[in-house]
């Protein structure tokens, strides 16, 4: 019997929200298997925009890209805007673009957590690395998870590189 060509299976990048690791997105790294990738976020530079930033990380993973099979990028929270960005900037462009709890710019940050980025700014991070774990846990009550995933977020919280976070809040 003849069975039709398969269709080439999509490649899926997928940016974790503010600098969240593989940790984050472990459960779906495991679904997807190679079929997705979980790029590292590189450092940004000392005030670097986001459309910098974008670029010189849709450089770096250009060469990673399958070219013999469609691309999808997704994004948890900010990591879909940054998604947005290094869509545009990638060449054949990406299939799509999904966002997952996250915006098509930084209007959709809730002014809650505006104000809240505009009050931590002048904090030094040595006050700020322990409560980061507290933070995760609240953000996931505040997002109406049960609590294996509020202390998911907690774990997740307490991995942060404080200084990718920062610059992803400002």
């Amino acid at each position: 019997m003849n069975q039709p060509p398969s269709k080439p299976t999509p490649a899926l990048v997928l940016f974790g929200g503010m600098g969240a690791g593989p940790l984050f997105v472990a459960p779906q790294k495991r679904a997807f298997r190679d079929a997705m990738l979980v790029p590292p976020w590189p450092a940004p530079r000392p005030r670097e925009s986001v459309a910098d930033y974008a670029a010189r990380w849709a450089a770096a993973l250009q060469p990673n890209l399958p070219a013999d099979r469609p691309v999808f990028l997704a994004g948890v929270s900010f990591g879909g805007m940054i998604a947005q960005e290094i869509a545009t900037r990638l060449d054949p462009p990406p299939r799509g673009v999904i966002l997952i709890a996250s915006g098509r710019s930084g209007r959709a940050v809730a002014p809650l957590y505006r104000t809240l980025e505009r009050l931590a700014h002048p904090l030094p991070w040595r006050l700020a690395k322990p409560i980061a774990p507290l933070i995760g846990y609240l953000h996931g009550i505040q997002m109406r998870l049960g609590p294996a995933h509020r202390r998911l977020l907690a774990r997740v919280g307490g991995r942060l590189d404080l200084s990718l976070t920062r610059w992803c809040a400002r």
